[in-house]
């Protein structure tokens, strides 16, 4: 039999139904419980079905019988490997539970979300959501207000704190604990004058920030800090800045590993050696920090953890309607490297 359909336009199952010669509902039920249609009809159907190109519309399907198929996973910096990193994780998780994860940006395509506007949610990506009606939904990397969110489905935060007031869970590790672990690391290597860069770009950089000032004021250390979000460049920028000023500091803390690479490029760029000049933290320990050139040290707030126990806790939502999941705060690691050391 020759192909009939030549237009642009995707088969449908009214098209199937004419090639065969069967009823509408009855090509329905052959894609849905094939046991119920006679041999001779199911091979009319399944030879029209391959003849249009026709594939039953798997969305549509699902919801039309069990609800909507997927969780969601909005991640609000897909070119942030960290937020990649716990986004898979949750991923591989929810399969695990046997659930689909579908992972999608939550900020504008082409937008340049700096200082902080980083973690800025588009109100589209959430519309989406709202449409599609997910089960649950994972958010990795940022905080939304509760009013914003789809109602009637589990949400938890992942490397991110819930908005004050709110119910949701989160999943994150404990920010406090891990910058004291690389001031307590700096001032062993006998640092004494030491810089902080972040502290925009949402509660988990202001965090760290805040943490870095109880630290120094504990201490008596002086307070050097230059304000920064999530991004390689503003690292640069404000390295840049704090490296020029009149009394530089011996070691650079930087919010993030992907800031401590802008860190590293401006003092590369000003001559000054990485760490006998200056010494250079960062916080995430991606696949980036280990690598042999920039052997970063960098605090582990294990972040495979951070996705897994978010998908696992999502998933027992879904699964008990009605259950409301624990927040869980992880102990990091320090990862020493020659940042640092030397």
């Amino acid at each position: 039999m020759e192909k009939t359909s030549d237009r642009n336009d995707r088969p449908t199952i009214r098209d199937v139904a004419a090639e065969a010669g069967v009823s509408k509902s009855l090509v329905s039920l052959a894609f849905q419980d094939a046991s119920r249609v006679g041999p001779e009809r199911l091979k009319r159907i399944h030879a029209a079905a391959e003849n249009l190109g026709y594939r039953p519309n798997f969305l549509a399907r699902t919801l039309a019988t069990e609800g909507s198929p997927f969780v969601g996973i909005l991640v609000v910096d897909l070119e942030n490997p960290v937020l990649t990193e716990i986004a898979e994780a949750a991923r591989v998780a929810l399969h695990e539970h046997g659930q689909y994860g579908l992972v999608a940006s939550a900020t504008a395509a082409g937008a340049a979300y700096r200082g902080d506007r980083y973690g800025e949610i588009n109100e589209q990506v959430l519309d989406m959501f709202r449409d599609l009606r997910p089960r649950g939904l994972v958010i990795v990397g940022t905080s939304v207000e509760d009013a914003r969110l789809p109602v009637g489905m589990p949400v938890v935060f992942a490397s991110a704190t819930a908005v004050h007031g709110s119910d949701h869970p989160s999943v994150r590790a404990d920010d406090e604990a891990g910058i004291r672990l690389v001031m307590d690391h700096l001032i062993e290597q006998g640092h004494r004058d030491i810089g902080f860069v972040g502290g925009e770009g949402g509660g988990v950089s202001r965090g760290r920030h805040a943490a870095y000032l109880r630290f120094v004021r504990e201490c008596g250390l002086p307070e050097r800090a230059m304000k920064a979000a999530f991004s390689e460049e503003e690292g640069f920028e404000a390295a840049t800045a704090m490296l020029t000023s009149d009394s530089r500091p011996t070691a650079i803390v930087a919010v993030s590993d992907l800031v401590a690479l802008g860190v590293q490029s401006a003092a590369d760029h000003m001559g000054l050696r990485v760490p006998e000049d200056l010494a250079i933290t960062g916080f995430d320990n991606t696949s980036i920090a280990a690598m042999s050139r920039i052997s970063l040290t960098s605090v582990d707030p294990r972040n495979r953890d951070i996705g897994r126990l978010a998908a696992d806790t999502v998933a027992e939502s879904v699964a008990q309607p009605g259950h409301h999941g624990e927040s869980v705060t992880l102990m990091p690691e320090l990862v020493v490297r020659r940042s640092t050391t030397g």
